[in-house]
Protein backbone atom coordinates (compact mmCIF):
# COMPACT_ATOMS: atom_id res chain seq x y z
CA UNK A 1 0.00 0.00 0.00
CA UNK A 2 1.16 3.56 -0.70
CA UNK A 3 -0.58 6.56 0.82
CA UNK A 4 -0.23 10.20 1.84
CA UNK A 5 0.23 11.29 5.42
CA UNK A 6 -0.61 14.85 6.46
CA UNK A 7 -0.34 15.84 10.10
CA UNK A 8 -1.82 19.32 9.72
CA UNK A 9 1.54 21.05 10.14
CA UNK A 10 3.83 19.45 7.61
CA UNK A 11 3.37 18.99 3.88
CA UNK A 12 2.15 15.65 2.66
CA UNK A 13 4.54 12.78 2.78
CA UNK A 14 4.45 9.51 0.86
CA UNK A 15 4.36 6.40 3.07
CA UNK A 16 4.34 2.73 2.13
CA UNK A 17 2.80 0.07 4.27
CA UNK A 18 2.83 -3.67 4.62
CA UNK A 19 -0.73 -4.63 5.52
CA UNK A 20 0.30 -8.18 6.45
CA UNK A 21 2.80 -6.94 9.02
CA UNK A 22 0.82 -3.88 10.07
CA UNK A 23 3.80 -1.58 9.53
CA UNK A 24 4.36 1.67 7.65
CA UNK A 25 7.49 3.61 6.70
CA UNK A 26 8.06 7.02 5.19
CA UNK A 27 9.22 6.88 1.61
CA UNK A 28 9.18 10.56 0.70
CA UNK A 29 9.13 13.64 2.87
CA UNK A 30 11.04 16.44 1.25
CA UNK A 31 8.95 19.41 2.40
CA UNK A 32 6.95 19.56 -0.83
CA UNK A 33 3.27 18.86 -1.30
CA UNK A 34 3.40 15.23 -2.49
CA UNK A 35 0.15 13.46 -3.36
CA UNK A 36 -1.55 10.62 -5.21
CA UNK A 37 0.97 7.79 -4.95
CA UNK A 38 0.36 4.76 -7.17
CA UNK A 39 2.45 1.64 -7.79
CA UNK A 40 3.79 0.78 -11.22
CA UNK A 41 2.54 -2.51 -12.67
CA UNK A 42 5.78 -4.31 -11.80
CA UNK A 43 5.80 -2.99 -8.21
CA UNK A 44 9.29 -1.51 -8.49
CA UNK A 45 8.37 2.19 -8.44
CA UNK A 46 5.79 4.58 -7.09
CA UNK A 47 4.53 7.50 -9.15
CA UNK A 48 3.17 10.59 -7.42
CA UNK A 49 2.46 14.26 -8.06
CA UNK A 50 4.40 17.07 -6.40
CA UNK A 51 5.00 20.79 -6.51
CA UNK A 52 8.61 20.37 -5.42
CA UNK A 53 9.87 22.66 -8.18
CA UNK A 54 7.88 25.61 -6.77
CA UNK A 55 5.59 25.91 -9.76
CA UNK A 56 1.85 26.48 -9.72
CA UNK A 57 1.15 23.03 -11.19
CA UNK A 58 1.82 19.53 -10.00
CA UNK A 59 4.35 17.46 -11.91
CA UNK A 60 4.58 13.69 -11.99
CA UNK A 61 7.57 12.04 -10.34
CA UNK A 62 8.77 8.45 -9.97
CA UNK A 63 10.59 6.94 -7.05
CA UNK A 64 12.00 3.50 -6.36
CA UNK A 65 9.55 1.69 -4.10
CA UNK A 66 12.38 1.07 -1.64
CA UNK A 67 13.31 4.76 -1.41
CA UNK A 68 16.23 6.65 -2.80
CA UNK A 69 16.55 9.42 -5.32
CA UNK A 70 13.46 10.85 -6.94
CA UNK A 71 13.38 10.66 -10.70
CA UNK A 72 11.47 13.09 -12.85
Amino acid sequence: MATNVYDGLNPREIWVGDLGRGSMSRLQGDGALNAGPIWTADGSRIAFTSRRDGGARNNIYWMNAEGGAVER
